[in-house]
């Protein structure tokens, strides 16, 4: 437990330290706000549903936002119709920029960590190559929830998947680090870079998050058989496929190198 405390102070200073750098590099004009979201700095078990390793290349992570509609259980045959994303990380063949990666051990491929990282623009728009893709229209509106999705691909008979929030304050600041909410950018206040980081979340709606700035854990919706609880992050089966165009959106993902955007350039620390 002492470690594991210890290990999470490291990683608030880290991230804090990120945050002051990268707010600073980005300018507080308001028409450019940074927002970096992932795991820990360290590798950390992240499994699927029996508890076996998971495939970075077999993945696609992504951070976004649904806007007004509330992802549950019960309505997952509706989230990929309002689902919008702000940034992702796809395999490495069709996602060139550098700052977004999913790294697995090669010793124990169960242990992994990820990290990403857009900047919101005047007029709320990402400039993110994965939103020029995927929602080239889409907006994030200030106050709409943050979410971190992930889901396998078609290699598995059943399809998996994870979708965490933080949607408590749990410090009591009204940050928008705390609850992961998209600000308003407005000319001429002061903007502060954003980090969404997997300890600060509590609440899985699909999947399960477990540890973490003291929220224990979250076991949401999908089925599992593995029944450990030292991983910080596991995917669940969920039986049917939800509605997306498979086939429009593999081909869009081959053209990212074509389409990407030009992000403002940043000193930023490596992760």
């Amino acid at each position: 437990m002492k470690a594991h405390t210890q290990m999470t102070n490291r990683n608030k200073q880290l991230a804090g330290l990120m945050l002051v750098l990268a707010g600073s590099a980005s300018g507080t004009d308001g028409q450019s706000l940074e927002l970096s979201w992932g795991s820990s700095i360290l590798r950390e078990k992240m499994i699927l549903e029996d508890g076996t390793a998971l495939d970075p290349d077999s993945l696609v992570t992504a951070v976004g936002t649904f806007g007004s509609f509330v992802p549950t259980v019960g309505n997952f045959d509706q989230w990929m119709a309002n689902w919008r994303v702000f940034d992702a990380i796809t395999v490495p063949d069709v996602d060139p920029n550098g700052s977004d990666f999913f790294l697995a051990d090669s010793g124990d491929a169960r242990m992994a960590r990820f990290a990403g990282s857009a900047h919101l623009l005047s007029g709320q728009y990402s400039d993110s190559e994965d939103a020029a893709i995927w929602n080239p229209t889409a907006t994030f509106g200030g106050g709409e929830q943050g979410y971190v999705m992930m889901h396998t691909g078609d290699a598995l008979p059943v399809r998996q998947w994870l979708l965490f929030t933080s949607a408590v304050d749990s410090d009591g600041e009204g940050l928008a680090d705390s609850e992961w909410q998209y600000p308003v950018l407005t000319g001429g206040q002061p903007q502060f870079a954003l980090a969404w980081w997997l300890d600060q979340a509590d609440t899985a709606i699909m999947g399960a998050i477990h540890g973490g700035s003291g929220n224990g854990g979250s076991t949401g919706g999908g089925s599992y058989n593995d029944s450990s609880s030292d991983f910080v992050l596991r995917l669940h089966s969920v039986p049917g496929a939800v509605p997306e165009p498979r086939a429009a959106v593999l081909l869009l993902l081959a053209l990212i190198p074509l389409f990407r955007r030009k992000r403002p350039t940043l000193n930023r620390p490596t992760l």
